[in-house]
């Protein structure tokens, strides 16, 4: 689907967030303010439920490391299913390929914070 981020919509929100053109889609609400369209991608149906995945570079935008956050939709809500950092010191692989499933319901997350001989394939299930 498409997407496209917004600002804050009052006081009570505390970042931007990601929207969808599929309007049966949710919001997916962040607590940053350096959200792009091109930080959120597709990794798969890891579960097998004939829904797409997705993860988002997050950024706060001032510091060098980030994270990748996978989120799954269910029940008409996204919910977090897994999590790594890395320093931008490391950008290889692309953000697209430090993700991959491992089996129904189960994958892994490159993790890079200090120095390319440090990855760490850090495994998630669900």
């Amino acid at each position: 689907d498409t997407i496209f981020v917004m600002p804050p919509f009052n006081y009570c929100d505390d970042g931007d967030s990601y929207y969808f053109f599929d309007t049966t889609l949710p919001r997916l609400y962040t607590d940053s303010y350096c959200c792009h369209p091109d930080n959120l991608f597709p990794i798969g149906d890891i579960d097998e439920d004939g829904m797409t995945e997705i993860c988002i570079f997050y950024s706060s935008c001032t510091s060098r490391f980030k994270s990748l956050i996978a989120y799954s939709l269910k029940n008409n809500k996204w919910t977090q299913i897994g999590q790594c950092t890395f320093d931008i010191g490391f950008m290889k692989p692309d953000k697209e390929k430090r993700v991959r499933k491992t089996g129904k319901g189960k994958f892994e997350m490159l993790e890079i914070v200090d120095r390319e001989e440090n990855k760490e394939w850090k495994q998630f299930s669900f």
